[in-house]
């Protein structure tokens, strides 16, 4: 018997008068919404699609390098710990007790930590006493969610001077070095000197957080998504990438430095404060401070720095206040300690050496 003169089964029929009967109300009720154009169909579905693909590759690259082991320390030194308003601040030293200290401030970015000050750190400790520390939110340091800002880094190295290491000469790289300067106009008995060594905030990095820089940062503070975003700046090739822009011997762009970048970057709570300075929430303008900064100040620049308009930093600084000395490293790189390390040790050396002399005479000078 062919198919379409088979009769149906009771079941079958009830079925099909269902169909009916739902079709017949669906088309007397009014629609509540218009039939979206095939194009907005499509646009939607592929919009949900790359949503979806998005949403799971950053799920995906969220577990990235959770299988790193923890940092204890970013020296090769015995770490200590300064309990600071209840988080755990790790800090170095080196060299002989009752020595002349110096405090080594490293800079701000998404991999930083107290190795990047690993070469005066170990080099100096023949006559000065050395501390370095990771700051809050870096290195072997606590990384709490909480709300970074300039001022908390400001209180911070104050701080540390007055109950850790007592007045010092303080150098600090790149945005900690506007934050030092602000620390050193608050508190300047407790700065023998400052280094500031390409120092930002007078020509870069010094507009407040706008709301565009706010959604940035809760971005990437989002548990998932902000982790995945932030795993993928940190990647193996992207620290590569930024590191070759720093250095300008991409000798020192060697596996062991990006494997100490690598694991620095990838600790629990590692994203906080970087995405805080990705924001724009770390911005900080000195050029008031600069103005009269009352500690004795040495600013080095380098002539070769991918990611800092050096030229145009150096003027503005000059600009704010004419009687800063400066040295200029011409084929140095953004890290002149670690890429030229005695010449930036022979420098620190005659600079601390010349304020401890009474009468030590500020003088501009470039070095090839």
């Amino acid at each position: 018997m062919p198919l379409w003169k088979r009769k149906r089964s009771p079941g079958k029929q009830l079925l099909a008068r269902s169909k009916h009967l739902s079709a017949s109300v669906r088309g007397a009720l009014p629609r509540t919404q218009p039939r979206q154009p095939r194009i907005a169909r499509i646009a939607s579905g592929v919009a949900g699609g790359l949503l979806g693909i998005t949403v799971g590759g950053l799920a995906v690259a969220s577990r990235f390098g959770s299988d790193v082991v923890p940092l204890d320390r970013s020296l090769d030194a015995g770490p200590h710990i300064y309990s600071w308003r209840g988080w755990r601040v790790v800090f170095y030293e080196n060299g002989p007790d009752g020595a002349t200290p110096i405090v080594l401030v490293h800079s701000i970015n998404a991999a930083a930590s107290a190795y990047e000050m690993r070469a005066p750190f170990a080099r100096l400790g023949d006559r000065y006493k050395i501390y370095a520390l990771d700051l809050l939110g870096f290195g072997a340091s606590e990384r709490p969610p909480i709300r970074y800002t300039p001022d908390l880094y400001v209180d911070l190295l104050i701080d540390f001077l007055r109950e850790v290491s007592g007045s010092a000469h303080v150098v600090a790289t790149s945005l900690s070095g506007a934050f030092a300067v602000q620390a050193a106009n608050r508190s300047p008995e407790l700065f023998k000197s400052l280094l500031l060594i390409n120092p930002a905030g007078v020509a870069s990095l010094t507009a407040p957080q706008n709301p565009a820089g706010k959604l940035v940062e809760q971005l990437y503070r989002i548990p998932i998504i902000g982790q995945g975003l932030f795993n993928v700046l940190v990647s193996r090739p992207s620290l590569r990438y930024f590191t070759r822009q720093i250095y300008s011997d991409p000798a020192f762009v060697e596996h062991g430095l990006i494997e100490q970048y690598y694991l620095a970057a990838h600790q629990p709570g590692a994203r906080y404060a970087p995405a805080a300075f990705i924001g724009g929430g770390l911005n900080t303008s000195i050029r008031d401070d600069l103005a009269r900064l009352q500690p004795r100040a040495l600013v080095l620049w380098s002539g070769y720095n991918r990611l800092q308009n050096i030229d145009r930093e150096r003027e503005a600084f000059h600009s704010a206040n004419p009687g800063l000395r400066t040295e200029v490293f011409e084929d140095s790189g953004g890290l002149p300690q670690d890429e030229q390390r005695e010449r930036f040790e022979n420098l620190l050396r005659d600079w601390i050496a010349q304020r401890e002399v009474p009468g030590g005479q500020q003088t501009q000078q470039r070095v090839g």
